[in-house]
């Protein structure tokens, strides 16, 4: 149903198409942005565990960082989906 209301061409299938693409979008790129500061972090977290000066508090600082940068990953995919919901009129 979905394919029909987006791609017949119908009345709205624009403003449809212009709304899924922008939250594609938004979406993608916030996600990117993300993924990049996780890897930065995990790199950051084997220097730390290989060093000569480990620190116990900062690896443990750095590692919640890492799976604060998860979920908020994972709350804008599901924000995404929302709105996706919205701009199909689910």
């Amino acid at each position: 149903m979905l394919d029909i209301v987006i791609f017949s061409g119908g009345t709205g299938s624009i403003a449809i198409q212009n709304g899924l693409s922008a939250i594609y979008g938004n979406t993608y790129m916030e996600a990117i942005n993300i993924r990049k500061e996780i890897g930065q972090s995990k790199s950051l977290l084997f220097e730390m565990v290989a060093s000569k000066d480990y620190n116990s508090k900062e690896v443990n600082k750095l590692k919640q960082k890492i799976v604060s940068l998860d979920q908020k990953r994972l709350t804008v995919m599901f924000k995404a989906l929302e709105d996706v919901q919205k701009v199909v009129g689910y």
